[in-house]
């Protein structure tokens, strides 16, 4: 599926990854507060891939972002039955 196709079929995606971006900030913004720079280390790098997917959803993209086994070879079933 690219990202052209999964803008498709969830039309939504779109606003849950603005929510994503709103949330990530306010959470870091909390963690540099309370001086805890490993959880805001972990919570920037969640953030930069959400800020990676809203560009590349804007650009209407024809890159398949879930091609490798990763994403999917958990899902497959073998075996007879």
């Amino acid at each position: 599926m690219t990202w052209r196709q999964l803008k498709q079929e969830f039309p939504e995606i779109e606003q849950d990854v603005r929510n994503g971006i709103k949330t990530y900030k306010s959470l870091i913004k909390d963690a540099e507060a309370n001086q805890d720079t490993k959880t805001s280390d972990k919570l920037k790098h969640t953030y930069s891939y959400y800020e990676y997917v809203s560009e590349t959803l804007k650009s209407d993209s024809t890159e398949t972002p879930f091609k490798h086994p990763y994403y999917w070879a958990a899902f497959q079933v073998k075996g007879m039955g």
